[in-house]
């Protein structure tokens, strides 16, 4: 867990939806689960290397959940941010992009870039 920046499960938003999160965690229940993912990655001829794959991106989108982007008119995330650094290195992404791509809506018209920053509701609708 530590490789992928992960904390206990009732310190992720995506995950601290109940008050039992870490027990359940720590149970058998979710222990056999992982276990037989991992045989079921195994069984469709996934390399060791795949699923790493699969655990950083899952991983990755955990830390996702966990960022804010402030109370003010526009959203904001800092790309200093411990929280937006790891979730970019588990995903593999540079920090300034992936606080870019969370924060501000671009498209195109006759050849010109419109860059519209969104509000803060709207940055954490579209990354969940």
């Amino acid at each position: 867990l530590s490789k992928v920046h992960l904390r206990r499960p009732s310190q992720h938003r995506y995950l601290s939806n109940s008050p039992a999160s870490d027990s359940f965690a720590q149970s058998d229940h979710c222990k056999n689960g992982y276990t037989r993912m991992k045989e079921c990655m195994e069984a469709v001829d996934m390399s060791c290397e795949q699923c790493n794959d699969v655990f950083h991106l899952l991983a990755g989108v955990l830390l996702l959940g966990d960022l804010d982007f402030g109370q003010d008119s526009i959203a904001f995330c800092s790309p200093m941010s411990s929280r937006l650094i790891e979730a970019a290195r588990v995903l593999g992404l540079d920090p300034a992009s992936l606080s870019r791509a969370l924060t501000v809506s671009r498209s195109s018209a006759k050849g010109e870039v419109i860059s519209i920053n969104y509000k803060p509701a709207k940055a954490s609708n579209c990354r969940d």
